[in-house]
Formats: structure tokens, C-alpha cells, sequence
């Protein structure tokens, strides 16, 4: 049986839905042996020797990754599927999606060369509205009229999950 990795950080949360839903999707309608593991809470970055298949997912944080995934990103994954995804609000606008996936994906990713992923996607994100103060909303209103809170799509995760079910089972 294949084991997948879903490792991620999360801020508010979108992200760890998100990879809950990957993981709980990989799991039963594939049949793979999936661990999921929370980067920032757990200290130790976990041996990914014994996973055919890594999943990298990362909240985006005024308009960066969270620092114990992008290290994650520093790992060899040489001979492993990797495919990687963000969860951050502008990813959840549609005019702002595309913006956000070069960005938060391509542009990072650049960085680290060696890293080549199977597939990599963009999703919407939330914050709760009481982390947000006043002029931080605001600001994004002058730039981004149809702002909110909350843009997470969790059927838009699971079809990318079932794109990754199929990926990793030919591999």
C-alpha cells in the first residue's frame, strides 16, 4: 500500500481543513495509508524516506508562507510525487486567483529548483473576522472591492484530491 504525507501550517485553520479533506479523500476513495501532519505544532520535521507521495501545504501570511512549511520545502524529495498547495483569501477571489497562484506557487517555488511538483494549486482561505482589525480590512477593500473573509471552496480541495489520487496511483 502507498503512503502519502500531507504535512501543512496553518493560521486560522483553512489549511488544515484542506488537508484533512485531502487526506480523508486519498484515504478512502484510493486506499492509500495517509499521515497528516501539522508542520508548526510538531517540532520535528517528519522522515519523508518512508512516503512515496508528499503533499506540502501552506497558509499564506501577509503575502508569505508560513516559515515551517517553506523549510519543508528545503527537504530532498528526490524519487517522490510532490504536489503542493496554498490556502490564502486572494486565491479565493476569482479575479485574483491566477495573481495568487503565481505568486504564492510559481514565484516560491522558484526558489527551490529542485523541487518538481506532479501539481500545485491555489485555494481560498479564511480569517476569522475578529483577527482582522479595522484598517488591515480596510486596505484590502481599496485593492480588492469583493474581499471576504472567507473564500475556502472544500469541493474545489477534493477534486484536486481525486486529480492526486489518480496521479499517484499511476505512479
Amino acid at each position: 500500500m502507498s503512503k502519502v504525507l500531507v504535512s501543512y501550517q496553518t493560521l486560522y485553520g483553512a489549511t488544515r481543513e484542506a488537508a484533512s479533506v485531502i487526506a480523508d479523500t486519498l484515504e478512502k476513495d484510493y486506499g492509500f495509508q495517509v499521515d497528516l501532519y501539522q508542520l508548526e505544532e510538531n517540532k520535528i520535521t517528519p522522515d519523508s524516506s518512508d512516503y512515496e507521495s508528499i503533499i506540502i501545504g501552506s497558509c499564506i501570511f501577509h503575502g508569505k508562507w508560513g516559515k515551517s512549511a517553506e523549510e519543508f520545502l528545503r527537504n530532498d524529495f528526490t524519487n517522490k510525487n510532490v504536489a503542493v498547495f496554498v490556502c490564502a483569501g486572494f486565491a479565493g477571489e476569482e479575479k485574483l486567483h491566477n495573481q495568487a497562484h503565481r505568486v504564492f506557487l510559481e514565484e516560491v517555488l522558484e526558489k527551490y529548483p529542485r523541487l518538481k511538483p506532479v501539481s500545485m494549486k491555489a485555494f481560498g482561505g479564511r480569517v476569522p473576522r475578529a483577527k482582522i482589525p479595522h484598517i488591515w480590512y480596510l486596505q484590502a477593500t481599496k485593492k480588492m472591492p469583493s474581499f471576504g473573509y472567507d473564500t475556502r471552496n472544500l469541493e474545489k480541495v477534493k477534486e484536486w484530491a481525486h486529480e492526486l489520487g489518480n496521479l499517484f496511483r499511476k505512479t
